[in-house]
């Protein structure tokens, strides 16, 4: 009976204060916090593989017509958001791992797939930069392939057959 009587007082004295203590303690209201803006990739399909993918075809689409300006774009956007998703999947497997090896194994798995996308979009956007007579832009890309998928690899051959091409290199592998 007690404990129904201090409830009772409690209630009571939290419904006559509520409106005093809101007035006196009310905050402007806040700004929304901002979203990852990666082109198209943000949205409410939410930053996925499937979405940079999705970045990929519309540049090499625009590739195809020509539309060199737009498949930079693109190709940026996607760079990006491969590079946000090797960050986050890699993030998540530290963080599991030694907990659920099962989940640490499954975002590494995304990791690696990332990456690979990653790399794939970097030498797409050299050979654009390339197109647009802008070999100082694309240099740098076609070496961060090499130096990520390993010259043994198909991509890593391609991206330094293109250094070959612009004269960086000069031995072919």
């Amino acid at each position: 009976m007690r404990s129904n009587l201090l409830s009772a007082l409690l209630l009571a004295a939290l419904t006559t204060a509520a409106p005093a203590i809101a007035q006196t303690t009310a905050k402007p209201k806040a700004k929304p916090v901002p979203t990852i803006s990666v082109d198209k990739v943000a949205t409410d399909t939410g930053l996925t593989l499937e979405t940079a993918a999705q970045l990929v075809e519309e540049a090499k689409q625009a590739v195809n017509v020509q539309n060199y300006e737009l498949a930079e774009q693109k190709f940026l956007a996607a760079k990006k958001a491969y590079e946000l998703l090797v960050q986050f999947h890699s993030d998540l497997s530290g963080a599991f791992s030694g907990i659920d090896l099962k989940i640490s194994g499954d975002q590494r798995k995304k990791v690696v797939e990332a990456a690979q996308a990653r790399d794939n979009a970097k030498f797409r956007l050299g050979l654009v930069y390339r197109a647009l007579n802008q070999p100082s832009v694309a240099l740098p890309l076609f070496v961060q392939v090499v130096q990520s998928q390993n010259p043994t690899t198909e991509l890593g051959q391609a991206a330094y057959a293109q250094l070959v091409e612009l004269g960086f290199a000069s031995t072919p592998y």
